[in-house]
């Protein structure tokens, strides 16, 4: 049986950061495009903000917005939050939210089996260790064959970075803990201990960057890959990719990455 799953962060829930929050129309529209194009299985939304009520009085139906069947949201206080997305019956789902950051526990019945799919996304700003924290709280239990996907705001041990390009970069954003924050991101420690877990990365060896799109880039050549599709070994990768065609340019910081699953 095979299964496509894509995993997104869409950048504030499409809208302006700050008051009065407003749409931005063509981000959402080039999502919705390219989205259909892609056409998944399954898609994991990260900073899916504002998908259920709340004191903003704005409400993001996601599951119509992308034109799925089912969904469950995850929210992380007034504001942010996860989406899970499918074409088929999501049977059994379990939102959780830490000060961590949150996630969704999945159970989603394809053909007749039950594929266990779990979308995580770690608060960007806490170090490795508390990274880690979060994500134990999906993997201490997890099934034996089992999908884990999100924005992991964490960098691989397979990939190189310079340091000191890293930091002018973040000065762009973050002038003022740049150092800092490069550095921890820098000690990878959570993405070892995923792999620790019996679990592959559906790219391999390939060190594909997944942010920042360019209209997001400050003018900056340098870029990082933190959002990933993990796997345990009984499931066979067709196919993965970073989706880099038009509209994922201008739809989020982020390129959406998806894969081709084959599960026995």
């Amino acid at each position: 049986m095979k299964i496509k799953l894509m995993t997104y962060n869409v950048l504030h829930g499409f809208r302006k950061t700050k008051s009065p929050y407003q749409l931005e129309e063509e981000r959402l529209k080039a999502a919705q495009k390219m989205i259909r194009e892609v056409n998944p299985d399954v898609l994991g939304i990260t900073e899916a903000c504002y998908s259920v009520p709340n004191q903003f009085n704005i409400l993001m139906d996601y599951r119509n917005l992308f034109n799925f069947k089912y969904s469950i949201s995850c929210p992380s206080g007034p504001e942010w939050g996860g989406v899970l997305l499918s074409q088929h019956p999501i049977i059994d789902a379990q939102p959780i939210s830490t000060q961590n950051g949150y996630g969704i526990r999945s159970k989603i019945m394809k053909e007749g089996k039950i594929i266990h799919v779990d979308l995580v996304h770690p608060k960007h700003d806490i170090t490795e260790i508390n990274k880690m924290s979060l994500l134990e709280l999906f993997l201490k239990n997890k099934p034996e064959t089992y999908i884990i996907l999100g924005d992991l705001n964490a960098y691989s041990d397979t990939d190189d970075y310079d340091r000191k390009k890293l930091i002018e970069t973040f000065r762009t954003f973050n002038p003022e803990n740049a150092e800092s924050a490069v550095d921890i991101l820098l000690e990878r420690r959570l993405i070892p201990y995923i792999k620790s877990q019996n679990l592959l990365d559906v790219f391999g060896d390939s060190k594909e960057l997944t942010i920042p799109t360019p209209k997001y880039s400050n003018g900056s050549s340098t870029g990082a890959r933190i959002d990933y599709i993990f796997h345990t070994p009984d499931i066979k990768v067709l196919s993965s990719e970073v989706i880099k065609r038009e509209g994922a340019e201008i739809a989020s910081d982020h390129y959406p990455i998806t894969a081709i699953l084959e599960l026995k």
